[in-house]
């Protein structure tokens, strides 16, 4: 007599699909991590208005805190364009590589609202949070898929760090 009724004593492992296996999966569906609806909400909001000052917002992702200004993907290329004209010497090569990203920010603008939801949240002067300090201090832009954020505040943290650690 078997004495685990769900195990099939004819089939052996290799012929059992198991649990990761392709055979065993009844949609992709199960593997997609939902987004925070509320979340999504905001960027999809931010991406469409493209505010000059975003809202405060902190983040738990991936076990790590990050904290800054929620800003339109728009918005978010126009500073990482001009981060990376920063470090160009020659002034056409700068000028040039300016009109792209504006170019590529006044495209997000000018579309109707997408036909999908957004996929990632983007900071400027956004800081990662270690005990009472901010890294980096100047903060920087950066860029998160929403799958990836655990958790979220609207409210950021980098008044009330700074006021702890003066």
């Amino acid at each position: 007599m078997n004495a685990n009724p769900t195990v099939d004593p004819s089939v052996s492992a290799a012929q059992s699909p198991s649990a990761t296996s392709p055979e065993s999966w009844t949609s992709i569906e199960q593997f997609v991590v939902p987004f925070d609806k509320g979340l999504r909400r905001i960027v999809r909001i931010t991406n469409e208005t493209n505010p000059e000052n975003g809202p405060s917002v902190t983040l738990l992702v991936t076990g790590n805190v990050v904290t800054g200004e929620l800003v339109s993907y728009a918005r978010y290329l126009l500073e990482l364009g001009s981060h990376y004209a920063k470090g160009i010497t020659d002034e056409n090569a700068k000028q040039s590589l300016l009109a792209q990203y504006k170019t590529s920010a006044e495209i997000a603008l000018g579309k109707p609202p997408m036909p999908h939801e957004p996929q990632f949240i983007h900071l400027r002067k956004a800081h990662l949070v270690f005990g009472v300090g901010l890294v980096p201090t100047e903060g920087m832009i950066f860029r998160i898929r929403l799958s990836m954020v655990a958790g979220y505040s609207t409210m950021g943290l980098r008044g009330a760090i700074q006021d702890v650690t003066e």
